[in-house]
């Protein structure tokens, strides 16, 4: 689904991104992890938060605080499409769309890597320009 702003960017949504965490044995998750046999993950988080609307900022925070503290148990947290950016369904929505390599995605890949799991969230993606 597209939606056209009012200055006439073009936004697709939503975008879910999947940050993924080192698979390098470390001192949290030894090699020879029980909880990863077969490399499946065993432990998922689905994690809810109030996401104000078209404030990545805000939004940003609230996820990489969520991240930061999940327990060590868990490899893969979930969080629900537009937790990034919000979701309006008007022409203001295109004031939050994010280019995929966004600092605020660039935030939340560095608190994936440093808590060691994976996480996924969605955002509205800025429309590449031709």
């Amino acid at each position: 689904m597209n939606n056209t702003g009012a200055s006439g960017a073009i936004v697709s949504h939503p975008v879910a991104t999947v940050l993924k965490r080192s698979d390098r044995p470390t001192a949290n998750r030894p090699a020879h992890d029980s909880r990863r046999q077969n490399g499946c993950v065993s432990t998922v988080a689905a994690c809810q938060t109030a996401v104000t609307e078209l404030d990545v900022t805000h939004n940003c925070t609230v996820i990489a605080d969520r991240i930061g503290g999940l327990p060590s148990e868990v490899e893969l947290a979930v969080f629900p499409e537009y937790a990034l950016t919000g979701f309006v369904a008007d022409e203001r929505l295109s004031e939050a769309a994010l280019p995929r390599d966004a600092s605020a995605i660039e935030r939340l890949r560095d608190h994936a890597v440093e808590a060691e799991l994976a996480v996924t969230f969605g955002f509205v993606e800025a429309a590449a320009e031709n």
